[in-house]
């Protein structure tokens, strides 16, 4: 037996079989197994993008191609002067072009919603418009060429029609005429050579005159073409002599129509059968539920979710469930080393690397999550299976041994090593340490890898070395069997003797086993085994805890967003009030003004002028304050807006009077903005950008209600007997009125009892900036159970 290629190893062999069964055109398959699978990066990404395209884009379900043939063989034909072309020869090109022309058409139609890659390969087919028109003109539907394909032939085949009717219905009354003299044999009339005959009895043959065009193997009958149809018949030869050079001189136009465009017709050929591979790998593609992972290009292996194609097709027909795959290699650990239980799945993570490492570079797409990542290795040195060749004279550990020659001799970064039984085949301590030996070797050469051993030595390098990394598969305890699950991080169990169990050896030969093994090997497999039940639980909790930091750190995101506009609302509302105390000041100052005229005139004007001041002076320091909160306000706005820089067009908020205009000219640091209503020129430093649909609504006027309740709001809030949250409503709606009013401090009255209020309460107080402090007053006053708080001024 020949040593089996690392194709047929990693079973790749099978895969371009399915892709094989997808294929429309017979000449496609020649190619395809002629292709390798490709090492440039770029071929190979655009290779997959395209795979993933045509799947999303459904293009296989748009085409409807006909079936071609290999051209190349007709091109010094057609280049000849005068040649023509056989008319199955012309179908085939006429198929082609319309195929050409169909994807063509696919592409101007849906070019816009197409992607780059796809839009780009479908836009090289060509549409031949000219040579289809001419094709269409003298083939119809059915490949027959039609009457209409000249002027000539259509005479020709009426005159044919015509004559053809003549001639049978002259046969008929030559018919009659024969019958009546009763020299018909039976049957009477035949179609023979494809010539109307009369069947004669041998014995009356000299009564008909005509032409005699065979007899019956009995010889007892004779068929006789009568003499009128004869002569009929030598006109349809003349007509069908001259259809068939008519019907040349067509075929030869078009062959000198083809002759202008040879090349092209070759290159759409080759375009057809390329594009017949890509459906092909499209739809074993989308059978397998293939995505297009992360191609990277430094080595990497990350596999999330994966599974061994050919086990998930099977897997599909039986209804089974596929235990997915799931490993990571990097710069940092870049081999890893798989122990367990024998038949636990081993050599199937080997497989299932390779293939999806071979499928993706021949563009083929892989069933994994998306997020899994995938390096390109240029070469995949495989060991797997029983590599004896009879031809060689070669046992399986010199087959082994030359599979380590050959390693040393190619291993490099862009090397991926697949091994199964890394060592064995002979005796296990020198089999062991040669192992350990190459493994180091190709740790050097920063070779990725995956093996598989039973081997201690190699299990304890693995744990001890940089770049290697333990994994196994699992095995469950209660049931002794494999779970076809692979672990990264711990060694593994060969669990030889549970599996003994399980395939009912008598108990006492195990336990006889269990006593001749080494004390250490047993206790080690025993330790094995909890580490990895242990490992197994510190995952799932990880996991759980990893969910609920995710949680928290979302409840944390939307606290401090809600946290931040209800700063904004009280501080608008505080806005609002100074506002309205301008307002009222403005109107007191106005009205002093009409008394201090009104004083000049009747009384003593060093009075009035003194009570102008006074009013003036307090009006100055109001105004001082709401420069200073309404400053505070607008920091908030443009936090709450996203930073941007502010050009023309762009559409922005007025932070004085909170109106929205559209950025018309820019010049130093103004800015001229148009809004419904008016334009004018404002500071840069007064505007933010805003979007055109923004959640944020600020009131342009004061709440009334709230300043209101301001007015007659007390310095005491009761909420006894109330629940944590409406105690919480209703402090924030208090906060709100107290702080607009202008309070220095209020008591809120919640009572002792658990104390779960008080502490609901003194949560909510420390979050607000608007207050100072807190305190609790003196037990006489209350105590506990009533939360003194001052209010920042």
């Amino acid at each position: 037996m020949a040593t089996q290629t690392y194709l047929q190893a990693l079973e790749y062999d099978k895969i371009i079989g399915l892709v094989a069964n997808y294929l429309q055109f017979e000449e496609s398959a020649a190619h395809l197994f002629r292709q390798k699978p490709n090492n440039d990066y770029e071929v190979i990404l655009n290779q997959l993008k395209l795979c993933d395209q045509i799947i999303e884009s459904s293009l296989y379900q748009f085409l409807n191609l006909k079936g071609i043939f290999e051209i190349r063989d007709l091109v010094p034909v057609i280049l000849l002067e005068s040649s023509q072309l056989d008319i199955n020869d012309l179908i085939n090109i006429k198929n082609i072009i319309e195929n050409s022309a169909e994807i063509h058409g696919f592409y101007r139609d849906k070019k816009s919603g197409l992607k780059s890659e796809l839009g780009n390969y479908l836009s090289a087919f060509h549409g031949f418009e000219d040579l289809c028109k001419s094709f269409l003109r003298v083939f119809d539907s059915d490949n027959q060429v039609r009457d209409q394909a000249s002027e000539e032939l259509s005479r020709i085949r009426m005159a044919i029609k015509q004559l053809e009717q003549v001639v049978y219905r002259q046969f008929k009354k030559e018919l009659e005429t024969y019958k009546k003299m009763g020299v018909l044999a039976e049957g009477e009339e035949s179609v023979y050579h494809g010539r109307y005959v009369l069947r004669i009895s041998a014995e009356q043959k000299r009564k008909v005159k005509g032409l005699i065009t065979g007899e019956s193997d009995s010889g007892k009958t004779i068929f006789i073409e009568p003499q009128a149809c004869v002569e009929l018949h030598n006109e349809m030869i003349e007509l069908e002599l001259a259809h068939t050079r008519e019907l040349q001189k067509i075929l030869k136009e078009l062959t000198r129509m083809c002759r202008s465009q040879v090349d092209e017709l070759v290159t759409a050929y080759d375009q057809l059968l390329s594009l017949d591979i890509l459906l092909a790998k499209s739809r074993l593609s989308k059978s397998l539920n293939g995505v297009l992972p992360v191609l990277a290009k430094n080595p990497v292996l990350k596999i999330i979710a994966g599974k061994h194609p050919l086990l998930l097709l099977r897997f599909k027909e039986t209804g089974s469930t596929l235990v997915p795959l799931n490993l990571s290699l990097d710069e940092n650990q870049h081999i890893l080393v798989i122990s367990g239980p024998n038949a636990g799945g081993k050599t199937i993570v080997l497989k299932t690397v390779g293939l999806f490492q071979l499928m993706l570079r021949s563009g083929i797409l892989i069933p994994v999550h998306p997020s899994s990542e995938f390096g390109i290795f240029h070469h995949i040195l495989v060991d797997i299976g029983d590599n004896q060749s009879l031809e060689n004279d070669l046992s399986t550990y010199s087959a082994k041994l030359s599979f380590m020659r050959k390693l040393l001799l190619k291993a490099n970064p862009e090397t991926l090593v697949l091994i199964d039984e890394f060592g064995s085949g002979t005796e296990p301590v020198i089999g062991g340490a040669l192992a350990e030996v190459i493994l180091e070797e190709t740790l050097k050469r920063k070779s990725f890898g995956i093996i598989t051993t039973h081997y201690s030595n190699i299990k304890g390098m693995a744990h001890d070395k940089k770049g290697l990394v333990n994994g196994s598969m699992l095995f469950d305890l209660d049931e002794k069997k494999p779970k076809f699950e692979l672990i990264q991080g711990i060694p593994g169990s060969s669990f030889a003797l549970e599996m003994a169990e399980n395939m009912k050896l008598p108990g006492a030969i195990i336990k006889r086993a269990k006593a001749k093994a080494q004390k250490g090997v047993v206790n080690l497999e025993s330790l094995i085994s909890n580490l990895k039940m242990e490992k197994q639980a510190l995952t799932m909790k990880n996991e759980v805890l990893e969910s609920r930091i995710q949680s928290l750190n979302k409840l944390i995101k939307a606290y401090e967003q809600m946290q931040k506009q209800n700063d904004l609302k009280r501080l608008k509302l505080k806005l609002d009030s100074k506002q309205l105390e301008l307002d009222v000041l403005a109107d007191r100052n106005e009205k002093a003004n009409t008394l201090l005229k009104e004083i000049q005139e009747k009384l003593d004007i060093i009075e009035a002028k003194k009570l102008a001041e006074q009013t003036q002076l307090k009006l100055q320091k109001a105004n001082d304050e709401w420069k200073e909160i309404n400053q505070d306000h607008k920091q908030l706005i443009r936090e709450k807006y996203e930073s941007a820089s502010i050009r023309i067009g762009d559409q922005v908020m007025l932070l004085s009077n909170n109106l929205v205009g559209t950025v018309a000219q820019i010049k130093q640091n103004n800015a001229e903005i148009i809004t419904d209503k008016f334009t004018i020129h404002v500071d840069m430093a007064d505007i933010v950008p805003v979007k055109k649909s923004n959640g944020l609504t600020i009131k342009s006027k004061p709440d009334l209600d709230i300043l209101q309740k301001a007015s007659t709001v007390k310095g005491l809030l009761d909420i006894r007997g109330s629940t944590p949250d409406d105690a919480v409503r209703a402090l924030e709606e208090y906060l709100d009125v107290a702080i607009v009013s202008n309070l220095k401090e209020a008591r809120i009255l919640h009572g002792k009892g658990s104390g779960m209020l008080r502490r609901t309460i003194i949560q909510a107080v420390r979050k607000n900036k608007f207050i100072k402090n807190y305190r609790h007053p003196e037990e006489q006053d209350g105590g506990l159970g009533v939360t003194i708080i001052e209010f920042t001024q």
